[in-house]
């Protein structure tokens, strides 16, 4: 469902998903990366993928995709190092095994404010960001709400 317009002579592209959210459009939380794991990949006889994964080095900066408050920032045996950022229009963003956290629970942050360095901790198959959005308390599908810019 997409849709070209020509603005000042330059054709932009825009996800008509993302204009019925009030233009909640993140960021994507680090810059390159290959796709590893997408949203609702099969990951076992009975789970899915609820998030989207990135390969990056150890150590990359991860980004806040959009401002915030961290509501979460600790360690799980799943995800490892974690943050979760409220956004407080009913979305909120997880940033998963990471190696360093740089936010505490609490801090308001700003969208591109470097959070966290990512890493492999947790259930972790090697150095990546795991990276999902939530609305209303339901996981939805990363990438129908990151912009490239």
């Amino acid at each position: 469902n997409i849709e070209n317009i020509n603005v000042n002579s330059k054709t932009k592209v825009i996800n008509k998903k993302n204009l019925n959210v009030n233009n909640f459009v993140l960021k994507k939380p680090v810059k390159g990366g290959i796709t590893t794991s997408g949203f609702g990949d099969t990951i076992s006889r009975t789970a899915s993928h609820n998030g989207h994964d990135w390969a990056v080095n150890t150590g990359t900066k991860v980004r806040a995709a959009a401002e915030g408050v961290v509501e979460l920032a600790y360690f799980s045996e799943s995800y490892g190092y974690n943050i979760l950022i409220n956004h407080n229009n009913g979305f909120k963003t997880r940033y998963a095994h990471l190696s360093e956290v740089k936010v505490s629970k609490g801090e308001k942050v700003e969208q591109s404010q470097v959070i966290a360095l990512s890493g492999s901790t947790g259930f972790s198959t090697g150095p990546h960001l795991h990276f999902e959005v939530v609305k209303d308390g339901k996981r939805v599908n990363p990438i129908e709400y990151v912009s490239n810019r």
